[in-house]
């Protein structure tokens, strides 16, 4: 029994078939990265929640909404019941798109009750 090595012609056509499905994969992969989601973009949203949250820290109201162009994000707090002077803050962040982010935070607005 002989082994038999493949002849340039047929390295080149598979050469060129492997190079064929490679490029035809790319230009899908970047069309894919292309497309544009409707509504709000979750990197957008992680923003504005950031912003309210500070906003909601300085103040001193137990609820709050705030209204953006995507959507609303509804900022509730109660008294942690396990540590005097900490909040349990629940954030949700609703896009008219249908998106809905929840949020958990514990925090402090007086550092002299802990």
């Amino acid at each position: 029994m002989s082994l038999k090595g493949a002849s340039l012609v047929e390295a080149l056509v598979a050469s060129v078939i492997f190079l064929t499905v490679f490029l035809i994969a790319m230009n899908s992969l970047t069309d894919i990265a292309r497309i544009r989601f409707s509504g709000i973009s979750p990197v957008d949203m992680e923003e504005a929640v950031r912003v309210c949250m500070g906003r909601f820290e300085e103040g001193d109201a137990d609820k709050e909404v705030y209204h953006y162009m995507w959507g609303i994000i509804e900022i509730e707090a109660v008294p942690y019941k396990a540590v005097d002077g900490l909040l349990d803050v629940k954030v949700i962040a609703r896009g008219k798109n249908g998106c809905i982010v929840l949020y958990r935070y514990l925090i402090c607005r007086d550092l002299t009750q802990i």
